[in-house]
This record gives C-alpha cells, sequence and structure tokens, in this order.
C-alpha cells in the first residue's frame, strides 16, 4: 500500500520578500498611519514577529502577510499565527 506525506515547505528569499512588501504597505497605510507596527523574520527559527498596539491591527496585518505570500506563489497555511502575547505597555506581539 502506498502512502506519502505532504510537507510545506516555505522559500526563505520568496518569504523574505513578501514580507518587505508588507513592510512597504504598513508604512503607506491609512489606517497604520501614526501607529507603532512592525513586521520582522527571525531567520534562525523561521517566526515572523508581528507587533502592533491592538489585535485588530494584528488580524490586519495577518491578512496583509497571507495576500503577499499568495502572491509570492507560497503556500499561506504554512503559517501558524497561535502564540499571541502582550509586550511592553499597549502593544500586542505575535509570532
Amino acid at each position: 500500500m502506498a502512502s506519502f506525506d505532504i510537507v510545506s515547505k516555505v522559500d526563505p528569499q520568496s518569504l523574505e520578500n513578501a514580507l518587505n512588501t508588507v513592510k512597504k504597505e504598513i508604512q503607506n497605510r491609512y489606517d497604520f498611519r501614526d501607529t507603532k507596527g512592525s513586521v520582522e523574520l527571525d531567520k534562525k527559527t523561521n517566526l515572523i514577529h508581528i507587533t502592533t498596539e491592538n489585535s485588530m491591527r494584528v488580524q490586519h496585518i495577518m491578512d496583509i502577510i497571507m495576500s503577499k505570500m499568495v502572491k509570492q506563489n507560497l503556500d499561506a497555511t504554512a503559517l501558524d499565527f497561535s502564540a499571541e502575547e502582550y509586550a511592553s505597555g499597549p502593544m500586542i506581539k505575535k509570532m
């Protein structure tokens, strides 16, 4: 009986390109103007760190990341947006 495993691998360079376009869009979007928000990629652990002021903006940034990944032909199901913690002050950090 034949069996196979489905593995979702992400090209690191394409992921970095997608995150660079996410950063540019966050800087130019009106609803993110005058806010403290950042998206960073930890290349060693392949974690994307999203830091912003409230959970609504975190959700918007996650949607932007997924749409940019699809445009780069990356599998958006490879993302796991599970760990959310409160950073200093009113900031929320999601990994």
